[in-house]
């Protein structure tokens, strides 16, 4: 089984600056094949490919999640639930580290965050923490208002 089709978000001169595996109402609804020329050199630039879908052994299992993160005048203020997971620091505007009680195995391992702002994503991945940076839609750094994450590994 392989991925068939892509939702694609373009800038104003027309150029790709996000795909997506999931239609996001209102900035990426063009349905576009991971094929085409334009999608693959994307993807390209960030090392990124659209892998055929292997069936695996079992399933991702959850390694960490925290739950409810809110941030409030630079400091993270509550965290409503969590499991493996230490602390949360506050870096600085839309970042927030987050250490694992228990390290993992290796940094081979992905994070899923939903919440507010516009843009979410982890970085700077190790066994022992990993960085969420927040960003609204004009791509600077926003703190968010709350943000719940897990971390997995297949």
């Amino acid at each position: 089984m392989t991925v068939s089709t892509v939702f694609v978000e373009r800038d104003g001169s027309g150029a790709i600056k996000g795909v997506y595996a999931n239609c996001q109402p209102g900035c990426a609804e063009e349905l576009n094949s991971p094929e085409n020329a334009d999608v693959a050199a994307f993807l390209s630039r960030f090392g990124a490919a659209v892998p055929a879908a292997e069936p695996v052994s079992q399933p991702p299992r959850v390694v960490a999640s925290a739950m409810g993160i809110t941030v409030e005048n630079g400091d993270v203020a509550a965290i409503r639930g969590s499991y493996n997971i230490a602390a949360a620091l506050y870096l600085g505007v839309g970042q927030v580290m987050l250490l694992f009680f228990v390290a993992l195995a290796d940094d081979d391992y992905f994070v899923v965050v939903q919440g507010h702002p516009f843009s979410t994503a982890a970085s700077e991945t190790t066994a022992d923490h990993f960085i969420v940076e927040t960003k609204d839609g004009a791509g600077d750094l926003v703190d968010p208002s709350c943000l719940s994450i897990q971390v997995y590994k297949v």
